[in-house]
């Protein structure tokens, strides 16, 4: 998982779970407990496979470029060399890639040719990205030290269900909108807009969703709830008192409108 991570460009901050809300304000990190590290690895051969594809992946330059090295162990999930090997042979049986790695004497890996995704492997790949293959959550939120709370239970709530709630940064944004908020959308199977602040970029992001066709869950705080824009409140909000209010009703709301 921290690998993964590291494949997508971002930094990684672990910590305990009661320290991950102190972190929550770097936008630079993603914050990621022990618990959400065992939680999110592959469950069986079929996950290990479409992971391990997608790392391949995120490794390569450009269709029809092989990727001559590769890297350790844990970016197939696998124990040693010798798995390694393993998941490559399946994913190539299954014309996903073509390579030319073979398990040596003492269990060393000889390179060959390197990885090459071919076309069936980039169809994959492709369809695994799409929105509703996704395990990534979107989170548009008012990123203010008194939400980090409220935050760390959007997370919790996802994290029931096998998702991973994800922000971009807590940087507010009027007129230019980051092209990275934009990509990260598109590859989310939903999005989660809280309005509590009133926040224009979170509006501007739950319409984005929507306009994708991208399932939207609303919420706000109580006391804000009257503040909602007028476009919006045809919508069912989740309203909420409090943090633990929060993360029960958006667990209901993931099971009964998600799943």
């Amino acid at each position: 998982m921290l690998r993964e991570i590291r494949l997508k460009g971002k930094n990684i901050l672990i910590c305990l779970d009661r320290e991950k809300s102190s972190f929550i304000k770097y936008p630079k990190y993603e914050c990621v407990i022990f618990e959400e590290i065992l939680n999110h690895f592959p469950k069986n051969i079929s996950e290990i496979l479409q992971r391990s594809l997608l790392n391949l992946y995120r490794m390569n330059s450009g269709y029809g470029k092989p990727i001559s090295e590769l890297g350790e162990c844990y970016d197939f999930f696998a124990k040693d060399e010798s798995e390694l090997v393993y998941i490559l042979n399946v994913l190539k049986n299954k014309n996903l890639i073509d390579h030319g790695f073979k398990l040596g004497t003492g269990n060393h890996v000889y390179t060959g040719s390197g990885v090459l995704i071919e076309e069936k492997g980039w169809i994959e790949i492709e369809e695994s990205e799409k929105p509703k293959n996704s395990k990534q959550v979107f989170v548009a939120m008012w990123f203010d030290p008194k939400m980090d709370a409220a935050f760390e239970e959007i997370q919790k709530a996802c994290s029931e269900y096998d998702f991973i709630g994800f922000k971009i940064s807590n940087k507010e944004h009027n007129k230019e909108i980051s092209g990275e908020i934009l990509y990260e959308i598109k590859r989310s199977h939903f999005l989660i807009a809280d309005v509590t602040g009133q926040r224009n970029g979170v509006y501007f992001e739950a319409g984005y969703a929507m306009g994708l066709g991208i399932p939207v869950i609303w919420s706000c705080k109580v006391d804000e709830i009257e503040k909602v824009h007028f476009d919006t409140r045809q919508y069912n909000h989740i309203v909420w008192e409090d943090e633990n209010e929060l993360f029960e009703k958006l667990k209901n709301r993931i099971k009964g409108t998600i799943l």
